[in-house]
């Protein structure tokens, strides 16, 4: 009977290859005892233990403090236990985007929270089949906002059923964008379980976002539509809601509010550089610029990192500061020296 052979890989180059025959062990070298396979002391290799502390400092959390981490400051601060109400009030489950939206108003009653442009109230929507989810500042609550919110939302799709209370403002923008509208029983506002759910979870995330980014809440108007995008494109549990949505995956960077970023400034924004001047400038991370249909066409927000020398960083601060209310627009802008930093967290402290 012939014995397989090894060819031997290390011959040197224009020697003959030669074979070398496999070894067979003798019958007193070959375990034949299965005895521990069959035992119960083996045991599967433990998993890795997750490193919480590393965790909470790490770009992916730091997006959107999407699971709250007990070693993220941020996250204690802004988070506090909710409380749930039922899982929900909707027993057809919507098979495809824009079977299934609700929307709700929230309002900013103390004067520090108005936003830069005088944003007094805030329109969220969220389409319950692709979990695609957006907060629009607003100057008022009445239809035409609520209406504009919607449209800007939907663009060329179409919202088949619109699930929120029996607020009069979303009542009539849905009769005049010919929306089927269905309320929530009055008196009952768990009833409509899911878009408050939705308020909370972008308020404490958002409230997240402005602590770590070292901005006071007047910044909001800013902070929750990043956060929204940032939550809408991530795809660390398969499919995000970008994808469910536009049918493909988010392709800008996702970069948190208030880091310190590279970028070219607007040729429109102040006086243009010198010829000698660098072509790139220093700024802080504002968000994304959105269009008709919750549709991105490669533009970031950026505020030039000078603008902030003389900024009010109190948590008292009002919309006083009209220069930072018009970030930069532009198509390139790339993290700072490649290292994750946040320039006005250290002063945001020292403030407050």
């Amino acid at each position: 009977q012939n014995v397989p052979v090894a060819v031997n890989a290390q011959s040197a180059p224009g020697e003959e290859v030669g074979v070398e025959p496999l070894s067979v062990p003798e019958a007193a070298d070959v375990d034949t005892d299965d005895s521990a396979w069959e035992s119960d002391e083996v045991e599967d290799a433990p998993e890795p233990k997750r490193d919480l502390k590393a965790e909470a400092k790490s770009i992916e959390h730091l997006l959107d403090h999407r699971v709250k981490n007990p070693h993220c400051d941020s996250c204690n601060r802004s988070s506090m236990k909710n409380k749930r109400s039922m899982t929900g009030a909707f027993k057809d489950e919507p098979k495809a985007w824009g079977d299934l939206v609700t929307g709700d108003h929230l309002d900013s009653k103390r004067r520090n929270m108005i936003g830069f442009s005088g944003e007094k109230e805030a329109f969220t929507i969220l389409d319950i089949y692709s979990r695609l989810r957006h907060i629009y500042p607003t100057a008022s609550k009445d239809s035409v906002d609520t209406s504009l919110s919607i449209k800007h939302f939907m663009g060329d799709r179409t919202i088949k059923r619109f699930y929120s209370d029996n607020s009069g403002e979303i009542n009539k923008a849905c009769k005049g964008l010919e929306i089927l509208r269905d309320g929530s029983q009055p008196g009952m506002p768990q009833t409509n379980s899911l878009a408050e759910r939705n308020n909370q979870t972008i308020i404490s995330k958002t409230i997240a976002c402005l602590l770590e980014a070292g901005l006071p809440p007047c910044y909001w108007s800013f902070a929750g539509p990043c956060l929204c995008l940032l939550m809408n494109t991530d795809y660390s549990a398969g499919e995000s809601s970008w994808f469910k949505t536009h049918g493909s995956e988010f392709s800008g960077l996702r970069l948190p509010l208030g880091c310190k970023v590279s970028f070219k400034p607007s040729t429109t924004k102040g006086e243009g550089g010198g010829k000698w001047d660098e072509h790139s400038e220093t700024g802080v991370f504002a968000g994304y610029r959105l269009h008709s249909g919750y549709k991105w066409k490669g533009e970031y927000l950026v505020w030039d990192l000078e603008e902030f020398v003389h900024a009010d960083l109190s948590k008292k601060a009002r919309n006083v500061h009209q220069k930072l209310g018009k970030p930069h627009i532009t198509k390139r802008c790339v993290l700072h020296n490649q290292i994750l930093c946040f320039p006005l967290k250290a002063t945001y402290e020292r403030l407050n």
